[in-house]
């Protein structure tokens, strides 16, 4: 029987992610369930460290844009929480998008 994590994962890798710079689902705790940066897998199972995850946790969604001198663009941070079916915070999607216009 899979983990969370490999559940998690496995729909993460179904997803088309090509326009996510980072996406990632955490739980409730703040642990990462899964990842689509495949050069930072080990980041799955170990504690977010982004405040604005620690907020969605807490029932507070943020986002916030800013320009990502790396990739040359402006770029949208978010993380929303996840309620489960009592209406209590499960977890959290964080994001990162590229704001740069494809040609």
């Amino acid at each position: 029987m899979p983990t969370l994590e490999q559940e998690v994962q496995s729909v993460i890798d179904d997803i088309d992610t090509k326009d996510f710079t980072t996406l990632q689902v955490v739980n409730s705790q703040g642990k990462v369930l899964g990842t689509n940066d495949t050069l930072n897998y080990d980041i799955v199972g170990k504690k977010s460290t982004e405040d604005i995850v620690q907020y969605a946790l807490g029932g507070s969604d943020q986002d916030k844009t800013f320009y990502d001198p790396q990739i040359d663009s402006r770029v949208l941070v978010k993380a929303v929480h996840i309620n489960d079916k009592n209406g209590d915070v499960a977890g959290a999607i964080y994001m990162v998008v590229s704001l740069k216009k494809r040609v």
